[in-house]
């Protein structure tokens, strides 16, 4: 019996695999910023972005959705990408994102991307992490942390843009 609970257990997950994530209403954000140059390949970068502006009640009200409807908050999609064509991303060996409100050591990863291969070309497509994020959106603004974690150094300043959405469930 053990085994058989197992096998649909498996078959349940293995059936759920790059399925999009089913949300009642999409927060969708972009900020741009520049990756320096001469990133050390041999420690992670860190780059926090202040004052995002939040907009969340504004967005729950055009897709006619109320507060009391929101279970929680999960990242959705998101794509690193430089904004001059021609740059590459292949310095990037791993990527993730991160959102705080008032406290930037109190930080909750949304999106993330390992081992990005080095023919990556302009963008990057991430991945959702799926905890609660609704206390990091509950005041005008939030901020991010883009943590890159280089394979070698980037050979000059790259201007890029993330783009990413937050799903409400």
């Amino acid at each position: 019996m053990k085994k058989f609970g197992l096998l649909i257990l498996l078959s349940f997950i293995l059936s759920s695999c790059g399925k999009e994530l089913i949300t009642i209403a999409d927060l969708p954000y972009t900020t741009q910023f520049e990756v320096p140059a001469g990133l050390n390949p041999f420690t992670i970068w860190e780059l926090p972005i202040h004052n995002i502006p939040n907009e969340r009640l504004a967005r729950l009200n055009a897709a006619n959705v109320s507060e009391d409807e929101v279970e929680r908050i999960v990242g959705k999609t998101g794509r690193f990408s430089t904004i001059f064509s021609g740059v590459e991303l292949d310095f990037v060996q791993e990527i993730t994102i991160e959102i705080f409100s008032d406290n930037i050591n109190d930080a909750t990863e949304i999106l993330h991307r390992e081992q990005v291969a080095e023919n990556i070309g302009e963008v990057i497509g991430l991945n959702a992490s799926l905890p609660d994020v609704t206390r990091h959106l509950e005041g005008e603004t939030f901020g991010i942390i883009v943590t890159i974690r280089p394979r070698r150094s980037a050979t000059q300043n790259i201007p890029v843009q993330l783009d990413f959405t937050l799903g409400v469930l």
